[in-house]
């Protein structure tokens, strides 16, 4: 498990194995995550993450919804 800078991580939460976390990271308390997770940076972690997860986002989404999730606001952004 490698942890970057500047993450908080709440009492009695449980990391599992292989775990990935970006900087910036905050986790909720009482949470589980499980082994073979990544946590891209500055997201944040309110529900236990399942194995062979990668989420990112606050609050924190698979990462293909959390990329469709950009792509949508930035259309309806330029859009206006």
């Amino acid at each position: 498990t490698m942890i970057a800078g500047q993450t908080g991580i709440a009492g009695s939460t449980i990391i599992g194995r292989n775990v990935l976390m970006g900087g910036q990271v905050g986790i909720a308390g009482h949470l589980l995550i499980e082994d073979n997770v990544n946590i891209g940076a500055q997201s944040g972690i309110t529900k236990n993450i399942s194995k062979n997860k990668i989420v990112s986002g606050t609050p924190a989404v698979n990462l293909k919804t959390y990329l469709k999730q950009s792509i949508y606001l930035k259309n309806m952004v330029e859009k206006k």
